[in-house]
């Protein structure tokens, strides 16, 4: 049997049965099951990248190697940015690093993704251990927080069934539309109505005061922080109801509950106290160290797993990178002309780099641009292993066939330390390291550092505690207007496959479906249709990212305490296109 995993930037990390030469689910794997997402079903149908290019035009690969070494070998170090995207998730990738790291490039730091998340998570419990999936199964309530797994997360439905199921979402998703409770709150209104739902569990008595005493440090300020909550006029202003509130907590009430949060509701300026709002209810409600109980985000995988790849000297900000500052650019694995916030402004700045190089799979905008193109090998023709942020599983990418197109990570950056006189290890030494911290329990693979139930002794702080969010800047502006809701889609993954083309918008509003439009923000414009999708609120427009333009109407700007992107609290305005 020919076994590898799906490296995608995904939740899932399927198990890929290739006996048959052909992309299929390995059925006997407990979390696969039977079937693949849309994605990797389309895999191999997906136009690749074939052969490198030098200027527009082809060039062989050892010409394309040589090219590079050579611009690097002119290149000043301070001016030369190394931009790494996570298209594949598999720990080789990472071994780029260990030549630029070498070499004392700058590098692209953080996340565009879940930075916010991740650090309020850190600052509340110290670290981000991965919700098990036998959580999720032992639940009985489960809470998705600006989280569809029909689009995001689909092979974790089976765990959802017969369960309680709360959404808190502004679209109706798939999963609002059969939940118990929806709460289609605007857009931005996590924070204050994370604050409500934990002031009003104090009120109906149904905080863990067991919990609170003995894991948890300053319950009472947090609680005092609630009470600066002017509960009309924020009720008001988040479009939520008292009713909704209790129907919460009833819900919850004496229940084994998960939280599973979507990226969303942290990708904002305030992002960091909206996610430590959210976890400060689940620990207000006792929901840490027990079974069927938790947080569940995009986790950290590799708790207690030192790195196998030395840090970086120099740094800066990948969310609001300024390529203008830099000669040479080596880009991998993304697509920061779509994917990063104020897409207009990135373009042009790339545009005053003198060589711009793209290692990647699929062509995009991106690599349209490039100077130098170098093609990589997907995951079926090399070796890796990859950690999943939805589970606790780790999963090994085997080699399964021959392809002279591409080069892998690790024979790019093998030339290149043989060309600069840097030492590297062997390939075999990086996939035995990670290996070696692998153990399997009732045949899933798992790091040696897994909890069965995360935080059960007490939290990773330096306190031992968990640690409540205690103060808040609270700048959203909940007036009326156009808020950008910037989602993932079902058919797409970011700017990979099957990439969505339109705006989606209430029928309420009066414009015609199908009609082409400018979208306005203060950031930039962006010409597209207009599709009709009731599910909406009124006072939204979707765009899936991946969108191409989408990230023209977004901004630079990032969050307090994590510096990641943000792409949501953007104001739309909408201009119809006049015909002369």
């Amino acid at each position: 049997m020919k076994l590898t995993a799906c490296p995608l930037d995904c939740f899932d990390s399927c198990v890929i049965d290739y006996s048959q030469n052909s992309i299929k689910p390995f059925k006997d794997d407990l979390h696969t099951g039977k079937f693949l997402c849309s994605h990797m079903n389309h895999f191999e149908a997906t136009q690749r990248l074939e052969k490198p290019t030098f200027m527009g035009e082809e060039v062989s690969m050892e010409e394309a190697l040589n090219i590079l070494t050579k611009i690097l070998k002119d290149s000043e170090a301070n001016k030369t940015l190394y931009f790494k995207g996570h298209a594949n998730m598999g720990e080789m990738q990472n071994i780029t690093k260990e030549f630029f790291r070498e070499f004392e490039a700058v590098n692209a730091k953080g996340s565009i993704c879940a930075g916010s998340g991740d650090k309020a998570i850190e600052l509340g419990r110290g670290s981000n251990y991965t919700l098990p999936l036998d959580a999720i199964k032992s639940s009985e309530v489960v809470v998705l927080w600006g989280r569809n797994p029909h689009d995001t997360n689909s092979h974790i439905l089976p765990l959802l069934k017969n369960k309680k199921i709360i959404v808190i979402d502004p679209r109706v998703t798939t999963s609002a539309q059969n939940a118990d409770l929806h709460i289609q709150i605007k857009p931005l209104g996590d924070l204050v109505l994370a604050l409500l739902l934990a002031r009003f569990a104090v009120v109906y008595d149904q905080e863990d005061k067991e919990f609170l005493k003995e894991f948890t440090q300053d319950s009472e300020d947090f609680f005092d922080l609630t009470q600066n909550i002017r509960i009309k006029q924020a009720l008001f202003e988040i479009d939520a109801t008292l009713p909704q509130i209790g129907e919460f907590l009833d819900l919850v009430k004496h229940k084994k509950t998960v939280f599973l949060v979507g990226t969303g509701v942290q990708r904002h300026i305030d992002g960091v106290a909206a996610f430590r709002a959210i976890d400060s209810l689940a620990a207000t409600l006792g929901l840490f160290g027990k079974d069927g109980c938790g947080v569940g985000y995009l986790s950290n995988p590799q708790v207690g797993i030192k790195s196998a790849f030395k840090e970086f000297k120099n740094n800066t900000t990948k969310a609001n990178v300024n390529f203008s500052e830099y000669e040479t650019v080596f880009i991998q694995g993304a697509n920061p002309l779509s994917q990063l916030p104020n897409s207009l402004k990135v373009t042009k700045d790339i545009q005053k780099c003198e060589n711009v190089i793209y290692f990647g799979t699929f062509e995009n905008e991106t690599s349209k641009v490039a100077t130098l193109v170098i093609p990589a090998k997907h995951f079926l023709e090399k070796n890796d292993i990859r950690f999943s942020y939805g589970s606790e599983r780790v999963t090994i990418l085997n080699k399964l066939k021959e392809s002279n197109i591409g080069i892998s990570e690790y024979d790019l950056t093998l030339h290149l330390c043989e060309k600069f006189d840097y030492k590297i290890n062997s390939e075999k030494y990086y996939l035995n390291y990670f290996k070696e911290h692998i153990q399997e329990y009732k045949r899933v693979k798992k790091t040696q550092y897994t909890k069965a139930i995360p935080y059960e002794d007490g939290f990773d702080t330096a306190s031992g505690k968990f640690e409540f969010l205690d103060e808040i800047d609270f700048e959203h502006d909940f007036s009326w207007g156009m808020n950008l809701i910037y989602a993932k889609s079902k058919n797409s993954l970011n700017s990979q496959f099957k990439r969505e083309q339109f705006a989606y918008i209430n029928a309420n509003h009066g414009w015609d479906n199908g009609e082409e439009v400018i979208l306005e923000s203060k950031y930039g414009t962006l010409k597209i249709v207009l599709k009709h999708d009731n599910t909406l609120r009124p006072d939204t427009l979707l765009l899936y990212s991946g969108t191409p333009g989408a990230n023209n109407l977004t901004n630079s700007k990032v969050s307090y305490e994590a510096n990641s992107a943000v792409y949501q609290g953007i104001k739309i305005n909408i201009l119809r296109i006049i015909n002369d």
